[in-house]
């Protein structure tokens, strides 16, 4: 058994080795001039994309659930009109833009759209009832790195996941999350990370460029 394994790994051993020959003679042979020719347009073509789309003043709207929380409203202790219990549910809907530009036409659609409700800040709003069952909360504008909350009050056998149904603005549709936004990140460590995304991208690109100039150049 131990033998075996010896084996295994001397036969290893030996294509390690042959594979850094390999990769030895390669670059030996390689015009390194072309290699930066080909990488430097390649790696500069890749990161204008993502720093056009980082750069672009676009809207991103983010929205995710609140708590949801049934009660039992009870009358005051002592009353003398104290009434029945009264079960109610309660549950928010968070929306905020995240991108660098406004979302304009913000709809939020509803399969049910409960009389009590309340926006949280107070914005103008209005309200559009389609065909389909459908209700829409339409707000005008959302500026960048603004937050909205939904906050609403219903009763069984309504549940919060028979609530809302969408949300999207002039732009698509917004994106749901589960979990709470993180902090936004410090600028100084945004900078190291792309710089690093940088050096990881010129080092993939280098040996792929390396081993085309010397397939076919």
């Amino acid at each position: 058994m131990r033998y075996n394994r010896f084996r295994r790994v001397q036969v290893a051993c030996k294509y390690a080795d042959q594979i850094i020959e390999q990769i030895n003679e390669v670059s030996m042979n390689v015009n390194w001039d072309t290699v930066v020719k080909l990488v430097v347009p390649l790696g500069a073509l890749v990161l204008g994309r993502y720093f056009e789309r980082w750069l672009a003043k676009r809207p991103k709207l983010i929205v995710w659930i609140g708590n949801s929380s049934p009660f039992t409203v009870r009358g005051q202790k002592g009353a003398a009109d104290r009434r029945r219990p009264v079960d109610v549910n309660t549950h928010a809907t968070v929306i905020k833009n995240t991108g660098r530009g406004a979302a304009y036409e913000v709809r939020i659609g509803h399969f049910v759209l409960p009389d009590n409700y309340q926006l949280v800040p107070a914005v103008p709003h209005t309200i559009e009832r389609m065909q389909n069952g459908i209700s829409e909360i339409i707000i005008p504008m959302l500026a960048p790195d603004e937050q909205l909350t939904i906050s609403y009050l219903y009763f069984p056998p309504v549940l919060w996941n028979q609530i809302n149904a969408y949300v999207k603005s002039k732009d698509g549709f917004a994106q749901v999350i589960n979990v709470l936004p993180a902090p936004p990140r410090p600028k100084g460590l945004m900078i190291l990370i792309w710089f690093l995304v940088f050096v990881g991208l010129v080092s993939i690109l280098y040996p792929i460029a390396g081993l085309i100039a010397w397939l076919f150049l």
